[in-house]
């Protein structure tokens, strides 16, 4: 019961980020929990990231980042892909709990509407963090905004 409650706040708060009502610093970073109940491996988070010229310049690319949260434990690992049109990336934290984030990764794609999904290597609750941003061509912040579609 406790974890449909949390699961409740999570999607709250991820709306309120969506939207906007936050703090710009944190409105580029969402998580939460995936697969809860630590039994399905194949268990994928997925939202939909819009890119647009919010007066900084049109976009070149999207930059995500993923971080496992979670307790480490042996193979179980976070990825995050984006894609757009014909177009995919996967970036992946390769240590299992260790606080630090993946790398990082880059999907030129413009402006328009991106897809990105976090899924995990082997069942168990992992607690995680992406990072998002649109960026122009030359690395300046531009519009951002994320609609979370899927939650398992």
């Amino acid at each position: 019961m406790k974890i449909k409650a949390f699961r409740k706040s999570l999607i709250a708060v991820l709306m309120l980020l969506s939207m906007g009502h936050i703090e710009s610093v944190l409105a580029h970073s969402a998580g939460g929990v995936i697969d809860a109940a630590g039994n399905n491996a194949s268990a994928t988070d997925l939202a939909q990231v819009s890119c647009y010229d919010d007066g900084d310049g049109p976009t070149g690319y999207l930059f995500i980042q993923i971080q496992d949260l979670s307790a480490p434990v042996p193979g179980l690992l976070m990825s995050i892909q984006a894609y757009k049109d014909s177009q995919m990336i996967n970036d992946s934290d390769i240590v299992s709990g260790d606080a630090n984030p993946s790398p990082g990764a880059q999907l030129w794609g413009g402006d328009g509407i991106y897809y990105i999904s976090a899924s995990k290597t082997a069942a168990g609750a992992r607690t995680f963090n992406v990072t998002y941003h649109c960026m122009t061509s030359t690395s300046v912040h531009t519009g951002t905004d994320i609609t979370l579609l899927q939650a398992q």
